[in-house]
């Protein structure tokens, strides 16, 4: 990218003046707006943290000093003045839409789930001290991270070092963190995070260097410190031993700036907190209250429609069935860690108040919070996407299943996910939970299966099963077609999900089986099995860890001295990439599959 006739990189930002950096920022907002209106991304995160982005560069060395960003969705301006064409984002072989080692030296860590910031820059920062390395570490965190259990472990860790170059910027572009109440806290906070107070916080310390002057510098910051507490009550931060400064607008360049230089100077880990607005410099982001610009298809910059015409999907057609769960049943309750929009969940939490919970970045909390509704005798539902499930493994072993209680858990973007790249594939829920007692997971291929769900939803509650239910990102139909054609071939195809129907639809001479259920295995129904000469799995939505294993442990404990061959995905992380070119790489498309099932028969 070129401004001014000059390329835009990290030695030209630090050339720049306030105002240089002002007509910068407004430079690249432009460039993020009209990559996402072509790639789909992350828009509103992007645009909020701008000046941010260019206030690190401006003053620190980030040749030497190591930005950590959480999420990784808030790197867009980032990734550009590191010398990345954005253009090519979500692209195969393209720019990662969250931080990649693979992809510059810039990037610290690999990511794309939230609240690992911290973590990563204490222990960075705890090494560097150890091998006399001074440079700085800045965790960069915000979009609600800071609200996960994750981040308060750090934290608590974080309060009780010294001496570490570790500046965490937090960027609030909508969270509070703590309230000031009153005038006079409304005047402190003013005077606070001006460039004068900040200046002679700086001289005030170096007075307790002084030989001779150590008890003066005690004496009047134990008096300052008193005030302050009857002025302004201490926040999270403080009262972890951090010390905290702020908030700042995060939007202006000069204020950025005097807070980042003034961090450099303060020995230990200290705390900047930026207010920010999110969605800024794009109207229809920045108006956005309900969380549609945050993360974006392809859209028309000057109307915000969509360029790609909405599809009834899997996602939208549950959301639907959910509505009606609450609206038959007063003891339901909807449980949705921070992705209401995602799921199209917005009617539910409109016309459902007090039956509706949005956690936020908290799904351990959400599997918990669900398995106490069920100890209540109510019935739970969890909508939660596959990736950020596999976070709370544990409670769903030790909370929601052990305690031997009813829930219907919608695994949201279950299967290949497409462009956001390998932390957002949901291909590894069906081999972790079926390691679990009392879980029945659920592949549904037609509305017609998500409304036996609504229709059994009591017999499913009073079992006190688990119930757990894919949702792929696909197009969902209405068909009650019979896919399990069994006429006395010798071949055997078994497979699931609308890939499985297409499949099926291509192939004649071979005998069909659709499963739905595809955990636990109904046994004696798949007995029929072992009478084939060869039977192939088609899988494309989990790992080889999923449905094929169960399969396989299936053949072999009842002795088939058949031909099985499975083709499901291999366990590795998937790049980004649009889901028909994912399944092209990994041989998972049809056509390919059409192949490989006539030869394997043969």
């Amino acid at each position: 990218m070129e401004y001014k006739g000059r390329e835009v990189d990290l030695s030209y930002i630090k050339s720049c003046s306030n105002e240089e950096l002002h007509d910068l920022a407004f430079l690249l907002r432009e460039k993020i707006i009209e990559t996402v209106a072509s790639t789909g991304g992350h828009l509103s995160s992007n645009l909020g943290t701008v000046e941010l982005t260019l206030g690190l560069a401006k003053v620190f060395d980030l040749d030497k000093d190591q930005v950590i960003f959480d999420v990784g969705h808030q790197t867009y301006a980032y990734k550009i003045i590191t010398g990345r064409d954005l253009s090519s984002l979500r692209k195969k072989d393209g720019v990662s839409p969250f931080s990649s080692t693979n992809e510059s030296k810039y990037d610290i860590i690999d990511n794309g789930h939230s609240s690992t910031s911290l973590s990563y820059a204490l222990a960075i920062a705890e090494m560097k001290k150890a091998h006399g390395d001074d440079s700085f570490t800045i965790a960069f965190i915000g979009d609600g991270s800071i609200t996960n259990g994750l981040s308060f472990e750090a934290l608590n860790e974080i309060g009780a070092r010294k001496d570490l170059n570790l500046i965490i910027v937090l960027n609030d572009n909508g969270m509070s963190i703590s309230k000031a109440t009153g005038s006079l806290s409304k005047q402190f906070l003013k005077l606070r995070h001006s460039r004068f107070y900040l200046k002679r916080v700086l001289a005030f310390r170096k007075l307790g260097k002084i030989k001779g002057f150590g008890w003066l510098y005690k004496f009047f910051r134990h008096i300052k410190n008193f005030f302050k507490h009857i002025i302004v009550r201490d926040n999270l931060f403080e009262s972890l031993n951090i010390p905290y400064n702020g908030p700042f607008d995060g939007n202006k360049i000069k204020e950025v700036k005097t807070a980042l230089e003034f961090a450099k100077n303060v020995k230990g880990p200290i705390i900047l907190h930026f207010k920010t607005v999110k969605g800024k410099g794009y109207e229809l982001a920045q108006d956005d209250e309900v969380g549609h610009w945050h993360g974006i298809e392809p859209f028309d910059i000057k109307t915000g429609k969509l360029i790609k015409e909405f599809t009834e999907d899997y996602s939208y057609y549950a959301s639907r069935v959910i509505y009606n769960m609450l609206v038959e049943d007063e003891k339901t309750y909807l449980i949705c860690p921070a992705m209401i929009h995602g799921s199209y969940l917005e009617q539910c939490f409109l016309d459902y108040r007090e039956r509706t919970f949005d956690v936020g970045i908290a799904e351990e909390h959400a599997i918990v919070y669900g398995a106490a509704l069920s100890l209540c005798h109510y019935h739970p539902i969890i909508s939660i996407y596959s990736t950020f499930l596999q976070r709370s493994y544990d409670e769903l072993i030790h909370d929601l299943c052990r305690n031997k209680n009813g829930s219907i858990v919608f695994i949201d973007r279950a299967g290949l996910i497409g462009k956001d790249g390998p932390s957002h594939q949901g291909i590894y829920d069906v081999s972790y939970l079926k390691t679990i007692p009392n879980t029945y997971i659920f592949h549904p291929y037609s509305k017609e299966d998500l409304d036996v769900i609504l229709a059994r939803k009591n017999e499913i509650y009073e079992s006190k099963v688990n119930l757990f239910v894919r949702l792929p990102k696909e197009k969902i139909i209405s068909d009650i077609s019979d896919y399990n054609r069994i006429n006395g071939a010798d071949t055997l195809i078994i497979s699931v999900g609308n890939l499985g129907v297409g499949l099926f639809k291509e192939l004649n001479g071979f005998d069909t089986l659709l499963i739905k259920q595809i955990h636990p295995l109904e046994e004696e129904q798949l007995k029929f099995i072992l009478q084939y000469k060869n039977i192939i799995l088609y899988d494309p939505y989990s790992t080889n860890l999923g449905l094929e294993s169960s399969i396989a442990h299936f053949l072999a404990l009842n002795s088939y001295h058949g031909n099985y061959k499975a083709y499901s995905l291999p366990v590795c992380y998937i790049e980004s990439m649009r889901i028909d070119e994912q399944l092209e790489k990994y041989e998972l498309d049809i056509e390919t599959m059409k192949i490989k099932i006539v030869n394997n028969a043969d």
